[in-house]
């Protein structure tokens, strides 16, 4: 490696190796890069790339820490099926054990029917303690997976840290006896060898009577016998025995490493497109299944999935919705090697071509409408209008980041001046926020309104957008850094100049990234465009303002069928 020369880059080498184990070093980094390139631009930086490539390997080589967020060590650390919910019961977690036997995954509402009769008031009152936040209990539950299974669970609440709330978690025991459990009890609570029988017997038949049977004695007896093992266990009642039983059994099992992670479809319909050398398209849809097609395009941490009540509201408008993950994220695989507008304008074609979608609109939020402008421009008879969400993106000039934050600022600065080293900037930040969960990610991504941060307090929009950064991290630092790089595309406006497609464009007025001033410099670049702008609506727009998002929709497909 070449030695550094000056006191700005030894800081910046500095904070480098620091960052590896200090997470506290992530801004002051980005500032020093920041600095560096004001005053140097990307010249003369051979002396650092070999640093940074380094710190880089370390990172790679470093273990995931602990969790600190009581959501993400349940799912990372649990051996069995668990879903955890919001209080309106959308799924906010949720492991592939359950999701494979019970269907349910990420941003889905789901009902109770996966609550066995018996078990919906015990359900209930769990599910109550956890929208009052006072008095929060446990419950012992039998679920039915959809072939009618019946399996124990175990319901509880604990807080997210993300959604900064209380959340329901239910947590499939699928309890066997073994002589290891046997064993604990008597290691743990020195049961005797009647008490143990006792605890088996009631486990297999949660009955004292049948248990009397069984044992060939009266129920007055087995009552004693409960009453001891009560006061061994700390047991307050057979159903607190019977919880802990269970915990022992399924605690007795050897962990089984949940490699895999369901897929965040809540409609369930995903399917792909495979294309050129090795790529792959993702996608899903909602709506109606014969109606006009829109290609929903998500952002970087936006999208692309919406409220469960979405699907029925786009059938009603006559919409079919395709929900495409975009090449790069999630399973989506890109071409690394083509520019990363291309790449994406390659995958949206794909996608259309295999539809065999003759015509079709786009609704593009925030940065993917510079990819959208580039797709209407090659193929203007096939893409009838266009409808901007949050805002249309071009960052490259310094006034177009007025509304960023400095973290910001320096990190598109590093993206399209020094790849390499915001490379190894993303790379901690992916370890970071595997250790301090997706609110350390949301809090730097997002400008950071207080009408956004009340929305981000919002369980449902939380329980979309957790998918929804998983997808942001599971892409890796280099198509993260590529997806940065088209935020500062040169040409957005100017492209959108010479667009004849029909343009609409839908924006919060509280949304910091789009000011009257850009506003105004869309308006300029397409004067005939509509522009919708909602009162008390920010950057989550696209959550918060769904339904007037698609009606807008509806209009736009309407005007275009009229003219």
């Amino acid at each position: 490696m070449t030695n550094i020369e000056t006191q700005d880059e030894f800081e910046i080498v500095s904070l480098s190796y620091r960052l590896v184990s200090d997470a506290n070093q992530f801004e002051a980094l980005a500032g020093a890069w920041g600095r560096k390139l004001d005053a140097d631009g990307d010249a003369e930086l051979a002396s650092l790339k070999g640093h940074v490539e380094q710190v880089g390997n370390l990172l790679e080589l470093t273990e995931t820490s602990v969790s600190e967020d009581p959501v993400d060590q349940l799912i990372r650390e649990s051996n069995a099926p668990i879903v955890i919910l919001t209080d309106n019961n959308y799924v906010v977690e949720v492991n592939a054990f359950w999701s494979s036997q019970f269907g349910h995954t990420h941003g889905q509402k789901i009902g109770l029917d996966w609550v066995a009769p018996d078990s919906v008031e015990t359900f209930q009152s769990v599910h109550d303690s956890v929208i009052q936040g006072q008095n929060i209990k446990h419950g012992i539950i039998r679920v039915a997976t959809p072939d009618g299974q019946l399996k124990l669970a175990e319901a509880f609440a604990t807080h997210s840290k993300q959604v900064k709330q209380n959340v329901l978690v239910v947590r499939l025991l699928d309890p066997v006896w073994s002589d290891d459990v046997s064993a604990k009890l008597k290691d743990l609570f020195g049961l005797t060898p009647a008490e143990n029988e006792v605890c088996k017997l009631l486990f297999e038949l949660n009955d004292t009577a049948h248990i009397a049977e069984k044992r060939k004695t009266g129920v007055r007896t087995v009552r004693i016998q409960l009453s001891a093992i009560f006061d061994k266990t700390g047991a307050a009642s057979q159903v607190d025995l019977i919880r802990l039983l269970s915990l022992i059994c399924s605690r007795a099992r050897p962990p089984v490493a949940d490699e895999s992670r369901p897929v965040p479809d809540p409609s369930g319909r995903e399917n792909f497109v495979s294309y050129g050398n090795g790529q792959r398209i993702v996608y899903s849809w909602i709506g109606d299944p014969d109606g006009i097609p829109v290609i929903l395009c998500h952002g970087t941490t936006i999208g692309p999935f919406l409220p469960t009540e979405a699907d029925l509201y786009f059938r009603k408008l006559g919409l079919r919705a395709i929900l495409p993950i975009r090449p790069g994220f999630g399973k989506s695989i890109g071409n690394l090697k083509m520019a990363p507008i291309e790449d994406c304008v390659e995958g949206l074609c794909a996608l259309a071509n295999s539809l065999e979608l003759e015509t079709f609109y786009i609704l593009a939020v925030t940065h993917t409408g510079v990819a959208a402008t580039q797709l209407a421009l090659r193929f203007p008879e096939r893409v009838k209008a266009i409808l901007y969400v949050s805002g249309f993106f071009p960052l490259s000039a310094p006034e177009n980041q007025n509304h960023l934050s400095a973290l910001q600022k320096n990190v598109m600065k590093m993206a399209m001046q020094v790849p390499w080293a915001a490379r190894m900037l993303v790379q901690s930040a992916i370890k970071i926020v595997e250790r301090k969960g997706n609110d350390w990610y949301l809090e730097r991504a997002l400008v950071g309104s207080e009408k956004t941060h009340k929305a981000l307090a919002d369980q449902t929009i939380m329980a979309l957008m957790r998918p929804a950064v998983s997808r942001v991290l599971s892409q890796g630092p280099d198509a993260f850094v590529r997806d940065l790089q088209m935020w500062g595309y040169k040409n957005g406006l100017e492209d959108l100049a010479h667009l004849s497609t029909p343009k609409y464009l839908i924006v919060g007025d509280a949304d910091p990234q789009m000011s009257a001033d850009r506003v105004a410099d869309f308006r300029a670049a397409a004067p005939n465009a509509k522009i919708d702008v909602l009162k008390g609506h920010t950057e989550l727009l696209y959550y918060t303002a769904w339904r007037e998002m698609a009606d807008c929709l509806a209009r736009m497909v309407a005007e275009q069928n009229q003219s």
